[in-house]
């Protein structure tokens, strides 16, 4: 499946996950930043780029978010 937007019209602003690394049973929170309000899918990864997890958030508002 394609993107919605093209990599040079990102609506994401800014991300980051903490803490880095995350612990066996830790709980990892996510913070970013849209541009615009925007359909969001959180896709996890582990350190070797193996999928983990699909979430699909929904519409979300523009503006700063955190999801642990």
């Amino acid at each position: 499946m394609a993107p919605a937007v093209a990599q040079q019209e990102a609506l994401l602003g800014k991300a980051y996950c903490y803490p880095n690394p995350v612990g066996a049973g830790a709980a990892a929170h996510l913070r970013f930043a849209l541009r615009e309000t925007a359909l969001v899918e959180l896709i996890i990864f582990d350190a070797l780029g193996a999928h983990i997890e699909r979430h699909r958030m929904g519409e979300m508002d523009g503006g700063e978010s955190e999801i642990s």
